[in-house]
């Protein structure tokens, strides 16, 4: 149980610097309260869900300059954006996956996920 309680706290202090730096809101406190026993991973599909409509709507924009490059961004501006679009994608993803490995973690350890208010 030891253990439980160190990866608790690594669960509090991760999600608590998730939030600090912006990248969660109450909108994810909402997702968590939803999420239950009968469907453990709704947070896990309701990101994914986000990030692949994300991903779609940012790749949809570069194409949309690209293919005219004399309305705000320049065909070389459009290029960055592709990089960008591919780490924010990347990142956001590894963040889900780690949050919801450290959270299978605890429950395995037989412990409870803290909420973070």
């Amino acid at each position: 149980m030891e253990n439980v309680g160190k990866l608790q706290i690594d669960y509090i202090t991760f999600m608590s610097s998730l939030y600090r730096e912006g990248f969660l809101d109450n909108q994810f406190l909402q997702l968590q309260k939803l999420q239950d026993e009968s469907n453990p991973d709704f947070v896990v599909e309701v990101a994914s869900f986000f990030f692949d409509d994300v991903e779609k709507l940012l790749n949809n924009t570069v194409m949309t300059l690209e293919l005219d490059s004399e309305k705000s961004c320049s065909q070389s501006q459009t290029w960055l954006l592709n990089p960008k679009i591919s780490y924010f994608i990347t990142w956001s993803t590894m963040c889900l996956v780690g949050n919801y490995e450290l959270e299978q973690q605890i429950l395995d350890g037989g412990g409870t996920i803290p909420v973070i208010s």
